[in-house]
């Protein structure tokens, strides 16, 4: 699994984690049955329960701090912690003839549910539970051939099933979380698409209401200002008459590009429409945004656009003007496009505020 996947399997764990309480309280009430079966180990086995008990708790109550390269690690010591008291039981109550073995497939199922796996970390988990079992067992004695090989067989038979189910079971959690994230790459590629426009690949008009009413809403509530400024290419239906349409969406594409290379990382460019292109300056008052907009209209100026051979000049008008108290979007809108065409009533590719 890479590093991300661990991060998703840690999400997971901390998603399932709240069922490992009330099932070792069940394994805990288990225990009352010893006090049945095996009378004289009973008081002994309840403390061999809750020490099983106390990592699987601890694990709960810490998993979200674990780093997600800890995280087998800290499962296989908690099986680990199961497994030795577990096998001690085994060796109390019986060695390889002892039913206790039985507990080792409820736990090890138990685990491999609750924490999927790969088939490498799956086997050393299996190894983990498995491996005090057959040691505590063997050195009690008892161990005839035929038992231990059935023993044997079960619980490699069932280990075999378990690895192989932990690594279906990865693979498909793998595989729907890479599912997912490609699903979330499509759908924010579809949205970010309804923001633009084709042509200049800038925001469009839509995406500004938006826009606005968001830094509408953070001036009421925080008073932090903003700007806003209109600007439109001068004699734009001139230039297509005589350069053809395919020139002045050339020239369009030239200006737009022009205007977001001088406009701060904050700054939001729009196509308003037509030739016109809006910015939107967050945390901006009037002066800086005339600041800009002269910038703006000085990039323009100078911009050297060409068109079959033959050089577009091209000048813009810039109207600008900041929020103010009672505004609402359409009261900014329409204060700009006032100070936009007094920009062009004074004589074009010149700068006016509001």
């Amino acid at each position: 699994m890479q590093p991300n996947d661990l991060e998703e399997l840690q999400r997971v764990l901390c998603r399932r984690l709240p069922y490992v309480a009330p099932v070792s309280l069940m394994w805990l009430a288990y225990g009352a049955l010893d006090f049945v079966v095996y009378p004289e180990h009973a008081p002994r086995w309840l403390v061999y329960r809750l020490v099983a008990f106390v990592p699987f708790l601890l694990l709960h109550l810490n998993v979200r701090r674990v780093p997600p390269r800890r995280v087998v690690p800290a499962v296989c010591g908690c099986a680990a912690s199961t497994s030795i008291p577990l096998s001690l039981m085994v060796l109390e109550s019986g060695g390889f003839g002892s039913s206790y073995y039985v507990g080792y497939t409820v736990v090890f199922a138990f685990c491999a549910v609750v924490f999927p796996m790969d088939w490498r970390r799956m086997a050393i988990l299996a190894l983990v539970l498995l491996g005090p079992y057959f040691v505590a067992a063997s050195w009690h004695g008892g161990a005839t051939f035929a038992l231990v090989a059935e023993r044997s067989t079960f619980l490699l038979t069932l280990t075999a099933f378990l690895v192989a189910g932990g690594e279906l079971s990865t693979r498909l959690f793998v595989r729907e979380r890479r599912a997912r994230a490609r699903m979330r790459e499509l759908v924010g590629a579809l949205e970010e698409s309804t923001r633009r426009d084709p042509l200049t690949d800038v925001f469009n008009r839509r995406y500004l209401g938006e826009r606005l009413a968001e830094e509408l809403a953070l001036f009421r509530r925080r008073g932090v200002p903003f700007a806003f400024l209109l600007a439109d290419l001068d004699h734009f239906k001139r230039l297509n008459d005589e350069h053809g349409h395919p020139a002045g969406d050339h020239a369009l594409v030239e200006a737009s590009d022009a205007i977001r290379r001088v406009t701060r990382r904050e700054n939001l460019l729009f196509r308003y429409g037509g030739e016109e292109f809006a910015v939107l300056l967050p945390a901006t008052r009037l002066d800086q945004a005339v600041r800009a907009a002269e910038q703006l209209r000085g990039t323009v100026e100078v911009l050297d656009v060409a068109w079959e051979g033959r050089r577009i000049p091209l000048t813009v008008s810039v109207g600008v003007t900041a929020v103010r108290p009672d505004d609402d979007a359409d009261a900014l809108v329409r204060r700009a496009d006032v100070a936009l065409y007094r920009a062009k009533d004074a004589g074009r590719n010149r700068v006016e505020s509001a």
